[in-house]
């Protein structure tokens, strides 16, 4: 990569997703945070109820990291798909491994990436919408996979939200109680305004910022993993000319299973379990 590559990355995955983000979620927060304790007639406390900061900050991390993830999977996802997943160049270590254990290959769910029947053609937002949301219960109707989608990317946010839990809500809680007024034992209260709101502002910017760029890089990944699966298998062009668009053939795991009945089957399917609806 070439230091201009780096720069656009950069770009792209800091500033175009994760600043925006910051800044809209801390504008969102910051809100919330004004309805909620400016006008209450309880002292706002780190820890006591009934407005606990601490309790707030514990749930709009996970709300928030879920409803971030769910967004970028669908705008990174139409980047990707739009310029068959070359809106960005990764560094050759991320490139160098696919996920081989079971835990990373579900977090990532390699065999729902996307791609197009004809790199000539271009993309549709309609078609990509339909793809994304291709059945996960094939039994099931468009809205039961809609959910199933939400759910499967929902429960991969929150999963980062554990981790990123652990260490963005007790440092939050130390810098809060530095800055409170001690009231009794170990708790704190502030102001009504303007402390909490401009903690929450900052609170939420700072997950939004780191958030969605980790997300940006599941998404691209798993793309990059799965079209890279399909181009090392022998007859590739053979399964480029089997994947149909239309009515019968709308996901990944659809693309993979038109293709499977060819007499070579992607290493995807030979390497790899098939992804649950609930990692």
């Amino acid at each position: 990569m070439g230091l201009k590559n780096h720069l656009f990355t950069f770009y792209y995955v800091v500033l175009l997703q994760g600043v925006i983000s910051g800044i809209i979620s801390g504008g969102v927060e910051f809100a919330i945070a004004y309805g909620m304790y400016q006008k209450s007639k309880n002292l706002v406390t780190l820890w006591a109820f009934p407005n606990t900061f601490s309790g707030d900050c514990a749930l709009t991390l996970f709300i928030q990291v879920g409803v971030t993830w769910v967004t970028q999977e669908l705008i990174v996802g139409w980047d990707c798909y739009r310029t068959n997943n070359e809106i960005i160049k990764l560094p050759d270590f991320l490139l160098a491994e696919k996920p081989r254990n079971w835990f990373a290959f579900l977090y990532f769910e390699v065999n729902r990436g996307l791609i197009y029947k004809d790199y000539e053609e271009k993309p549709t937002l309609k078609m990509y919408l339909r793809k994304n949301f291709a059945p996960y219960i094939k039994s099931r109707g468009n809205f039961v996979n809609f959910c199933a989608w939400i759910v499967n990317r929902a429960i991969r946010g929150l999963i980062f939200g554990v981790a990123l839990f652990l260490i963005v809500w007790p440092v939050t809680m130390g810098i809060m109680a530095g800055i409170g007024h001690r009231i009794y034992g170990h708790d704190y209260y502030f102001n009504n305004y303007p402390t909490p709101q401009i903690a929450k502002l900052i609170y939420g910017f700072v997950i939004g910022l780191i958030t969605s760029p980790v997300c940006s890089m599941v998404v691209i990944l798993r793309n990059y993993f799965y079209i890279d699966n399909i181009e090392n298998s022998s007859n590739f062009k053979g399964y480029i000319a089997t994947v149909n668009l239309g009515e019968e053939t709308l996901g990944g795991e659809r693309d993979l299973e038109k293709h499977s009945s060819s007499s070579e089957t992607p290493a995807l399917l030979d390497d790899e379990p098939s992804v649950p609806v609930v990692a």
